[in-house]
């Protein structure tokens, strides 16, 4: 029988294939004839199924190779039968022949179809052309057709071995699941969901696309849809998309910690990188300002994010421990709306009442970074003020330490002053002296009025008398009217008669002739020590520098804004709280004239006559009272949020030179880091007449009123409904919306989904 007859014969008499040997009773049957990789793991040897005209012509199978690789290395090159050596594919003839395909091999391949369920589908293609199928000694189909000559061809489905339509075939196979793991991945709420939730959408997602492409494959004349192949393809596929999902979180977490994270932070130093600086910079953070702790959290949030100014906010939140919504957090104006509806109850009263709870946290947490303790940390106030930890404060307190502070450095003064003076001897001026007293007193008198009959007009009949040296004028009869030649002596007198003046231009008057003589001491100190007494002299020169060295500190220069904010302070001042207002100006407004002169000398008074650590506490009074300008109202309350990071910014920036004067660069670096902790949190209701709350609740009246209307009022009818969805919203998805709501976490970097790829690989296995 020649090949002709033999291709005759198969046409009239298809070659069918034997029977597989029975598998135990429950068990599917096999769907393939060849060895798959689970008989390559369990070392099983499938059933031989030579096809018959193998058995005719002495062609035998190829064995499989011994060894795994071997195997592998066959699964590459394909088992051959070489009398079939030299067949094309059908698909190629279809090509080549331009064949109309009325149902499209490609549809077939994308549904996944197997070798063999591809033979109807060219069937269909072909027509009447179709002669038959049959397959060679390995198992491979052969399709048989007539060729455009009219004369019987043969052409493999697929020839054995790996070749482009193999790979074509493969990635339109498997396209589906790319594209549904893709496309499940990109919906934003699973993207945002925790990983578990996103393993189990691309379970679902992957696991539907393979039962999908099952029952396609069979719609289109292809492979016999059996129940349990399907069953264990869509759990094997599904688990894998899961297990693709975790795998591409693994990937993310890895190169977040071994790429991302050490191109912005150097653990080695605990320094923030070039990159990692820039980046905080530019989100409004001054890296040296930052704890090694802060540096670390900021590169790590940026990496997990992606956002600098979102990693900034969480490493102010973390350092001042406040907690936000992710709405206040990613000030994103959808999620604040809808966190503001669960805040109003339309979600529900569950979550309303946790939203409400978290505001309440939340503000507590405001005052506690202000005044309080964070976490066991000092907050704002105890690290401007330590020594003050312990204690409660406001304006009104601070008001008083202030002044007495002040007034304890003042008696420390005047003690050193008194001590001082109480070495100076009779000195007297000499003759070369009294010229100079003249031109001192003129210098500091200048053109200035005396008014007549006063206690400066006393003053200068006395000064008149010392140059002459004469005596004073006479307070009785009876007491002997003596020369005062002795220059402290004078000084004294002169000083009393000030104090005792008290029209205010008379006592400008007094107080500039005083000036005048003090300024002359030195002049007759220097004179004594080379024609009179030098110890004295010496003695002399030292008490006066004190004297006017106090003088300069705690009244300032004469007739100056610096120097009445220093009187109101030390001796004015009312009350408590007015010596804090005669310092500072409002946080709004410009600031007060002489406040910085002011500062500086109450500094430089705290600092000379107080101890060190009282000095630092009595500075830090003055910068906590600021302070607590900033954030509480006249009852020693915290303003709101809004106007909290109104003030402190202001303070900045319009009052930027007293805060500088208060605050080293930490210090205002840490104001700012707080107002950047509870920006949001101002825009927590967006709709501010809560409009849109009010709608929301109509919207639910007027649907239980049509429900009504149209006889849905029944008890069974509204347990119905309730358990259709009522309930489910009040109990389940309002609670769990606040939950994440107020969680505090961000959306992180998307983590690559590789749900699609794990899925494409389930099939494929299962193939």
């Amino acid at each position: 029988m020649d090949y002709a007859d033999d291709l005759l014969t198969e046409v009239q008499d298809p070659v069918q294939r034997p029977q597989a040997v029975p598998r135990p009773s429950g068990s599917p049957p096999q769907s393939r004839a060849q060895r798959s990789y689970a008989d390559d793991l369990l070392e099983t040897q499938p059933p031989a199924q030579a096809p018959s005209e193998a058995r005719q012509t002495g062609i035998q199978a190829e064995p499989d190779a011994p060894t795994w690789f071997g195997r592998r290395v066959q699964d590459i090159r394909g088992k051959q039968d070489p009398r079939y050596k030299d067949i094309p594919t059908i698909a190629e003839v279809t090509i080549k022949e331009g064949i109309n395909k009325p149902v499209s091999e490609s549809a077939a391949w994308l549904a996944g179809t197997s070798d063999k369920g591809m033979v109807p589908t060219y069937n269909a293609m072909l027509g009447d052309r179709f002669l038959g199928q049959e397959v060679d000694a390995n198992g491979y189909p052969i399709v048989l057709y007539r060729g455009q000559d009219g004369s019987p061809q043969r052409a493999y489905v697929n020839k054995p071995g790996l070749d482009m339509q193999d790979v074509v075939r493969g990635g339109m196979s498997v396209a589906p699941f790319v594209g549904a793991g893709r496309g499940i991945g990109a919906l934003k709420a699973i993207k945002e969901a925790p990983l578990v939730g996103r393993m189990l959408a691309q379970f679902g997602g992957q696991a539907a696309t393979s039962v999908a492409q099952d029952v396609a494959n069979t719609a289109m004349g292809g492979d016999d849809l059996n129940l349990y192949d399907t069953g264990v393809k869509a759990a094997v596929t599904g688990a894998a998309g899961a297990g693709g999902e975790a795998l591409g979180a693994a990937a993310q977490g890895l190169y977040r910690r071994f790429v991302a994270e050490p191109r912005l932070f150097n653990r080695a130093t605990g320094e923030l990188t070039q990159e990692g600086a820039q980046a905080a910079q530019q989100a409004g953070l001054d890296p040296a300002g930052l704890s090694t702790e802060l540096r670390k959290q900021f590169a790590q949030e940026l990496a997990r994010t992606g956002k600098a100014d979102q990693a900034a906010g969480r490493v102010a939140n973390a350092e001042f421990g406040i907690p936000k919504t992710r709405g206040e957090l990613t000030q994103d104006m959808p999620t604040l709306l809808r966190e503001q509806h669960i805040r109003g109850g339309n979600y529900g009263e569950q979550g309303a009442q946790i939203m409400q709870d978290f505001d309440k946290r939340q503000q507590s947490a405001i005052v506690d970074a202000l005044t309080g303790s964070i976490n066991g940390r000092p907050g704002i106030a105890q690290r401007i003020a330590p020594a003050r930890a312990a204690q409660d404060y406001g304006k009104a307190e601070m008001g008083a330490a202030i002044r007495q502070n002040t007034e304890q450095a003042f008696e420390k003064a005047k003690t050193s002053e008194r001590e001082a003076w109480k070495g100076v001897t009779d000195l007297r001026p000499t003759e070369e002296a009294m010229p100079l007293l003249k031109q001192r007193l003129n210098e500091a008198i200048g053109e200035f009025p005396i008014p007549p009959n006063g206690k400066a007009e006393l003053m200068e009949r006395e000064l008149d008398a010392f140059m002459k040296g004469q005596a004073p004028a006479k307070v009785s009869e009876w007491r002997d009217a003596n020369p005062i030649g002795n220059i402290d002596q004078m000084r004294k007198r002169l000083t009393t008669i000030v104090r005792t003046t008290e029209d205010p231009t008379d006592k400008a008057a007094a107080v500039s002739m005083l000036d005048g003589f003090n300024n002359w001491i030195r002049d007759a100190a220097e004179q004594s020590l080379l024609k009179g007494d030098p110890q004295a002299a010496a003695n002399m020169v030292t008490a006066r520098g004190i004297s006017r060295e106090i003088h300069q500190i705690f009244d300032g220069q004469q007739g100056t804004p610096g120097a009445r904010i220093l009187q109101q302070v030390l001796k004015k001042a009312d009350s408590a709280e007015e010596v804090v207002n005669a310092l500072f100006s409002g946080p709004t407004a410009q600031i007060k004239a002489g406040t910085i002169p002011a500062l500086q000398n109450l500094k430089q008074a705290y600092d000379k006559y107080l101890p060190a650590d009282a000095a630092k506490a009595a500075w830090d009074d003055i910068r906590l009272a600021n302070f607590l300008r900033l954030v509480q109202n006249k009852s020693g309350e915290p303003y709101g949020v809004q106007q909290i990071q109104s003030n402190i910014k202001q303070f900045l920036s319009t009052q930027a030179s007293v805060a500088r004067t208060l605050h080293p660069p930490e210090e205002i670096a840490m104001l700012t880091r707080f107002v950047r902790a509870t920006v949001g949190i101002e825009k927590k209701n967006p709709n501010k007449p809560w409009s849109g709350i009010a709608a929301g609740g109509i919207i639910k009246d007027m649907v239980g009123s049509l429900i009504s209307a149209f006889g849905f009022n029944s008890i069974l009818a509204k347990t119905g409904m309730n358990m259709a969805g009522g309930q489910i919203v009040k109990k389940a998805y309002g609670p769990a919306a606040a939950a994440q709501a107020t969680s505090g976490n961000l959306p992180a970097l998307p983590a690559p989904s590789w749900g699609g790829y794990g899925g494409a690989l389930g099939s494929r296995s299962q193939d």
